[in-house]
């Protein structure tokens, strides 16, 4: 053997035994991760954002032990944690763990994310069920490196049944809040809480991640998460002024109905508003930065859709426009900002805001006044009425709070209630208003409820019997079982009406759902419009939004006024039909009139 030879047997032996080349997370998944064609815009091999760099390198940083994502939507932070796996088991290896909020959701990830990514990618693609168990089903893939776990949150076996050296728990908001055994039923704990135990066998080698857009203050997991990390944001440099300065939504240069194809990116610093081109390089020279200690090696991230380059800023002003009710703004808030929505907040109201409010005279209504309609709530010992009015324009006026005292199984109550109804309301254009729809709620007392809704029919008045029913599901109005066998109760929605009601309370600006207070409320009254909060709670394991009444206010006015709120769905109804009619019958009365004065200028000509 020639000392060539030799020199090209040491090199090759050399080559055979060198350690495999280190990678960035970020490096190996634009070198090996591909992206289907049937189900990507862009197929083919990943190119990572900025963005997304930052957070799946911190991964490979020594001291990182938790990486939290809180996020907006388009951000590609699914992608990430894709590529995150692959790479983890490629060049880490061992047991790794993938939660999805529940079962179903689980299999669908596999079926329509995991699997085609998974064919899309060579390295994975040569290595999936090639390990001991040969397991290439919805539920464990293994790899000659390790494998992966596919499970729901509600799964308690498989969350804490084995140890693992990587779990991911994507929308970990939408997870069980807690996990019962399934033997027992007994709680065993909050998922992200069970899986972070099972990490503790590899200890320093462990990581976990938590991913979610977030839900509610108080309640959002990820947002208590992110708290105790170090809280990093995307800082860009602002190419006017060289202001180096994080992504918020303070940075939108919109305002709320403008067109969005003008919104800007502003620089608070100098004023200077970029467009989407200048925005992208900007995002595309963007570096994250911690900006508080946090818990050792707990690393934290948040993004906004205006950092996102899947994104616009037109598409960002677009959401804006859209959010113009609760509903909307909590889908803005999660899922643009990326934030967790204080929906109390939102409609939450003091006896002084109300006051300064109530400026109405009820005695003449305004013209815009269309309908007046009534709403009683009946307790043991009184009848609560409200009375409000409705407008053209769809704003509302609460015109009165009376109470009418008395044993409700005894006339007298009644017969005040009667009176009432039979008043009608001036306005300053001169017309005089009936009342067009009353609501008797027919929780307590049925058999004296019916009673008094077939006397005041029998007077010709629009009198139902309402039953409140709680659920986000239920519609204002809807029809409901007979009472006593005699006439169909309506069922109320309270929990949309009420929502409804309270947020024209607090809404700023005169338009529909601006709700206006008669001067001559009492301040017991506006009391008990503030009487319930809106908070969101875990039932059985899952967030639900539930109206909380004061401990120390009595909340009868504020349901008398949703059910009166309520009721203009059926006087609302019953008006259009009626000036239907009574537009067809002039129709016909004026055919009539130009009949007869044709028939009479003919008798005249002959």
């Amino acid at each position: 053997m020639t000392a060539t030879d030799t020199l090209e047997l040491t090199i090759a032996m050399r080559r055979a035994f060198k350690p495999p080349e280190r990678l960035k997370p970020s490096e190996w998944i634009e070198r090996e991760v591909h992206l289907p064609r049937a189900t990507n815009a862009r197929p083919g091999r990943v190119r990572l954002t900025a963005a997304q760099k930052g957070m799946v390198d911190a991964a490979a940083e020594p001291d990182t032990r938790e990486l939290i994502y809180m996020t907006s939507t388009q951000i590609g932070k699914s992608l990430a944690i894709m590529g995150l796996l692959g790479w983890s088991i490629t060049t880490e290896g061992g047991p790794h763990l993938a939660v999805r909020p529940d079962e179903s959701d689980a299999a669908a990830w596999v079926r329509e994310t995991l699997n085609p990514l998974i064919k899309a990618t060579p390295a994975l693609r040569d290595t999936v069920g090639r390990g001991a168990s040969h397991s290439d089903s919805s539920e464990l893939k293994d790899f000659p490196t390790g494998s992966l776990a596919i499970t729901g949150s509600w799964k308690a076996s498989a969350l804490a049944g084995k140890s693992n050296r990587v779990a991911v728990i994507d929308e970990l908001d939408r997870c069980a809040m807690v996990v019962q055994s399934a033997g027992t039923g007994n709680s065993e704990g909050e998922p992200s809480q069970l899986v972070r135990r099972r990490l503790s066998s590899y200890r320093r080698r462990s990581l976990l991640v938590l991913a979610s857009t977030p839900t509610s203050v108080g309640l959002s997991r990820i947002a208590a998460r992110h708290e105790a990390g170090d809280q990093r944001k995307f800082f860009v440099t602002c190419r006017e002024c060289d202001d180096v300065a994080p992504i918020t939504p303070e940075r939108l240069a919109h305002k709320l109905g403008d067109d969005p194809s003008n919104a800007r990116l502003a620089c608070l610093a100098c004023g200077n508003l970029a467009d989407e081109a200048e925005r992208m390089v900007m995002l595309r020279g963007g570096e994250w930065r911690a900006t508080a200690k946090g818990e050792p090696g707990v690393v934290s991230f948040h993004l906004n859709e205006l950092g996102s380059e899947f994104s616009t800023i037109k598409a960002v002003a677009e959401a804006v426009n859209r959010a113009t009710d609760l509903e909307s703004r909590r889908v803005l808030t999660n899922t643009t900002w990326g934030l967790p929505f204080a929906a109390t907040a939102e409609i939450e109201a003091t006896v002084e805001d109300l006051r300064a409010r109530a400026t109405l005279d009820a005695k003449r209504l305004p013209a815009d006044v269309d309908r007046i309609t009534v709403g009683a709530d009946v307790q043991k010992s009184r009848i609560e009425v409200a009375v409000l009015a409705h407008g053209k324009s769809g704003e509302r006026y609460v015109l009165a709070h009376v109470t009418l005292p008395g044993d409700t199984s005894t006339d007298a109550p009644w017969g005040d209630l009667s009176s009432i109804l039979g008043r009608t309301f001036p306005t300053v254009d001169g017309r005089s208003l009936p009342i067009a729809a009353t609501a008797v709620d027919a929780g307590f007392g049925a058999s004296h409820v019916v009673g008094f809704v077939l006397r005041e029919r029998g007077k010709r008045r629009r009198v139902y019997p309402v039953i409140g029913r709680p659920g986000w599901h239920r519609l204002a109005t809807a029809e409901g079982s007979r009472i006593k066998g005699t006439i169909r109760a309506t069922v109320v929605g309270v929990d949309n009406v009420k929502l409804s009601f309270l947020q024209g309370l607090t809404r700023p600006t005169r338009g529909a759902g601006y709700t206006h207070l008669a001067v001559t409320l009492s301040d017991d009254s506006l009391a008990q419009l503030t009487s319930e909060r809106l908070e969101v709670k875990a039932t059985r394991g899952r967030l639900k939004e539930t109206w909380v009444p004061s401990a120390v206010l009595r909340n009868d006015f504020l349901d008398a006024a949703i059910y009166a709120l309520a009721i203009d769905d059926v006087a609302r109804q019953s008006k259009r039909v009626s000036d239907e009619t009574t537009k067809q019958t002039s129709v016909a009365d004026l055919a009539v009139m130009l009949n007869n004065a044709s028939n009479h200028q003919h008798r005249r000509v002959h």
